[in-house]
């Protein structure tokens, strides 16, 4: 009976998982002790970064930086003393804003030539569980470097202020993949509106952010279209502006984007809590279409078709694809480190019209165009003078442009070079005559705008042409066509001359209007063959700012 009772003992799991825990339980106290002291670290070393942040911006504001800029840096440290942080460094230096420097060697330790600093901060941070392990205290350390640097905010693409045409709204509903019932007075309100840059990023981060953010945190995420289009109804110039855009702004998906695609803030993100007096004002068009544009992703294609009052009608396909590496259209940089890009893009035109002499004609266009780029390249930002400027380097869009027909199937596709052939102009029961032509626009150099002061107050854009840029681009087109007339077994004999002859007479006196469709379509679409338009949205001298 004995040896029963002990079997039956030694059988029984009752209590087994007491004992286990009972083991387990000491690692796992301290797993979940260092977890959450190494959480609280990070929020402390965080929170010293915007100390340090703020303490090397105000150890460049005196002119003798070597002399005071520790003395800035401790009365930082003095507003809040609780903190217990102790300056480990405060080293002057020169910062180079030179585009051929790397960054990590733009900044050097010099006492004689300093406008920037080097601050390095360290704080002991007592342990919360550490204790348990044997180790009451941590510290987090902090470094960062700021400069008196001239702050440019600037951007590429084509605004269409002004534009009273029916494409613009066609092209918007079509980016959205949706009708948006737009009409020409919604169209030409959006057009006429400016959106506050800086009041947008506030209403995004009170919308959907952390209000300790600053603005540079809210670009780093993410939000719908919905949430950004309404954003940016709220920070938007004119009433009817903003009426137009919260309509749209109801209209579109929850499909999230990067708010990095739209606005790259730069250093100056990473220090402004609030917009203050950085009043950063942008086309409400130009940034609605990059939008709808990158919720596409990398590549993006709109199908119009539209009539057009006094010429006829117009059907666009537009296709366009990110070259090397994404890009906003607004950047704000005194690093002069930003580089802009348009998108790599294809656009196919077939405008249908009546020309004298030949009637009915179409005229099948295709364009293609490699993105155009800028970047800031000297600024001069005197107190002392009165013309003060920005000087951008700038190289336009090139590319070629064709009349013919493209193929769909590699229209698409930018792994691809699309297959363009002869293009079908007049087609009749008896008669058909088609046409090519091809026109390369190179001139593949820096050119170098500069917008004064003046300039840059009053809104002013420039466009910037290659040395090769064709205005009358039809016309150029034509008199390189090659033509083909096919009948139906009818010999022709001199009488082929003269219809080509005609044709092309007829073609030459519709080429303006062609153009005209022509401009209105790559300007809404914000890349012009042989073109890049720029603009420089403020300038801002000797503003302490991040450099790293």
């Amino acid at each position: 009976m004995a040896k029963n009772t002990l079997k039956s003992l030694l059988r029984s799991e009752s209590g087994a998982s007491a004992i286990l825990f009972s083991l387990a339980a000491p690692p796992l106290l301290g797993a979940t002790a260092i977890a959450i002291d190494f959480g609280m670290l990070y929020l402390e070393e965080r929170d010293l970064q915007g100390v340090a942040d703020a303490a090397a911006m105000a150890a460049v504001l005196p002119t003798d930086i070597p002399s005071y800029g520790e003395e800035k840096v401790q009365g930082i440290l003095d507003q809040s003393p609780e903190l217990d942080i102790r300056i480990v460094s405060v080293k002057p230096g020169k910062f180079n804003a030179d585009t051929g420097v790397s960054m990590s060697d733009r900044f050097v330790e010099n006492d004689d030539e300093a406008n920037a600093v080097e601050v390095q901060l360290e704080r002991r941070v007592p342990l919360m569980l550490g204790k348990l392990m044997g180790k009451e205290f941590s510290s987090v350390t902090a470094r960062a470097r700021a400069a008196r640097t001239d702050l440019v905010a600037f951007d590429l693409g084509s605004d269409l202020l002004g534009f009273d045409k029916n494409l613009p709204g066609r092209y918007l509903e079509a980016l959205a993949d949706t009708n948006l019932g737009l009409n020409r007075i919604e169209v030409n309100a959006i057009l006429g509106a400016q959106v506050d840059v800086g009041l947008f990023a506030e209403i995004l981060r009170d919308r959907i952010g952390d209000e300790d953010d600053t603005l540079g945190d809210v670009f780093s995420g993410e939000a719908s279209l919905y949430e950004i289009v309404s954003a940016m109804a709220a920070a938007a110039s004119t009433s009817d502006g903003q009426e137009a855009l919260e309509r749209i702004a109801n209209q579109l998906s929850d499909d999230e984007i990067a708010l990095s695609s739209l606005v790259n803030l730069g250093p100056l993100g990473r220090q402004m809590a609030d917009r203050g007096s950085d009043r950063l004002n942008v086309g409400a068009y130009m940034m609605l279409r990059a939008a709808l544009q990158n919720a596409q992703g990398d590549e993006y294609s709109a199908e119009i078709r539209t009539e057009i009052q006094s010429f006829g009608s117009v059907d666009v396909k537009i296709a366009g694809g990110q070259h090397t590496t994404s890009s906003p259209f607004l950047a704000v940089d005194p690093l002069k480190k930003i580089t802009l890009y348009t998108t790599e893009t294809r656009i196919a035109v077939e405008a249908k019209t009546t020309a004298q002499s030949i009637g009915a004609v179409k005229v099948p266009l295709y364009l293609e165009l490699a993105p155009a780029e800028a970047q800031i390249y000297d600024v001069e930002c005197d107190p002392s003078e009165s013309d003060n400027g920005v000087t951008l380097r700038v190289k336009p869009s090139i590319g070629s442009a064709k009349i013919g027909e493209v193929d769909d199937g590699d229209f698409y596709d930018f792994s691809t070079n699309p297959t363009v052939a002869k293009g079908t102009l007049i087609d009749t029961p008896v008669l058909d005559i088609l046409g090519y032509a091809d026109l390369s626009v190179g001139g593949d150099q820096n050119q170098y705008p500069r917008l004064s002061l003046a300039e840059i107050r009053a809104g002013t854009r420039k466009r910037v042409a290659t040395n090769d840029t064709v205005q009358a681009l039809i016309n150029s087109l034509i008199s390189d066509l090659d033509v083909e007339i096919r009948t139906l077994d009818i010999g022709l004999g001199r009488q082929s001359t003269a219809i080509e002859d005609r044709l092309l007479r007829g073609l030459a006196n519709i080429a303006p209007s062609v153009d005209a469709v022509l401009n209105e379509v790559t300007d809404m679409v914000g890349v012009k063959l042989g073109v890049a338009d720029v603009g420089v949205t403020s300038l801002s001298c000797g503003r302490p700012t991040i450099i790293g």
